[in-house]
């Protein structure tokens, strides 16, 4: 540092007996480090950094610095769209901070001065609080629980076991909820785009029929309930959609039937907990 500094001209050099130097890691490269040195060193978490890359512009100013006199006239352009953009944050952020209280707001602005002032001995408010258990802990757990029984002479109903017949029924829910939205967005105006719609319905419905096997085996109460959600239009009537149809899982039957599937309704219960515990975990980060 001393050499470097030398290197630089008077009115610019700093007193190296007064600077303090802190390390952080820039945005752009930080996204491929581990969680604590998301936590701890991310450039945009350190005072005065504000949303400073710090990548970009150190590896592209020597190339770019020839092109100054063809690009000055932009210049104002960029300025104008600048300050633009400040005031959209500025709104957004105006509108984010109006959900929380004042005293959330209070708390949460002491606790980011004091991590400031002294990192090393504070919490970081910044910091992502620690799922226990995330769904595929939970689905190991449950696999395990299979293995155990199967160990001890428990005969499953079926080849597919319970935990692996809830978790396909969740993933297919959400396939459903996916394609609801890609249908939503999406004006479908060219055939390719029809088409791909339909081989996915197509996908999604056969997949949704071989579930529904299995499902009257580990859930009998819902046999009943299957034969007005088919998909087949062989009279010709308008039929149920893949994404539409209703997958009956445990949590979705009423009290009565619940009743007949306690253990089923438990591990989808678990299931659920941890989904939902992974869902808050991304929405913070």
């Amino acid at each position: 540092m001393p050499k470097q500094m030398d290197k630089l001209p008077k009115k610019i050099q700093l007193d190296l007996e007064q600077t303090t130097i802190t390390a952080a890691v820039p945005s752009w490269h930080i996204n491929s480090h581990g969680a604590d040195c998301q936590t701890n060193y991310a450039l945009a978490y350190h005072l005065g950094s504000g949303r400073t890359c710090g990548d970009e512009i150190e590896s592209t100013w020597s190339q770019t610095n020839v092109l100054g006199a063809s690009v000055w006239s932009l210049l104002p352009k960029k300025l104008r769209k600048a300050a633009d953009m400040k005031e959209q944050h500025h709104k957004a952020f105006i509108k984010l901070s109006a959900i929380f209280s004042e005293d959330v707001k209070a708390k949460w602005t002491e606790m980011v001065l004091q991590w400031e002032s002294d990192p090393l001995n504070c919490p970081n408010p910044y910091e992502d609080t620690r799922i226990d258990s995330t769904l595929q802990d939970v689905r190991l757990q449950l696999s395990k629980e299979d293995a155990e029984e199967a160990a001890q002479g428990v005969i499953s109903a079926h080849q597919t076991s319970m935990s692996s017949f809830l978790m396909t029924g969740i993933k297919l829910e959400e396939q459903q909820q996916t394609l609801k939205l890609q249908i939503k967005g999406n004006r479908l105006t060219t055939s390719k785009q029809k088409a791909d719609l339909e081989d996915k319905r197509s996908g999604l419905g056969w997949h949704i029929n071989q579930w529904h096997n299995v499902q009257v085996v580990y859930a009998p109460c819902v046999a009943t309930l299957l034969p007005s959600t088919t998909i087949d239009d062989t009279e010709g009537q308008q039929c149920t959609t893949p994404e539409d149809l209703a997958l009956y899982l445990p949590s979705a039957l009423p009290p009565t039937l619940q009743s007949t599937i306690p253990l089923l309704v438990e591990k989808e219960k678990k299931l659920w907990e941890a989904q939902c515990d992974d869902a808050l975990g991304e929405i913070r980060r």
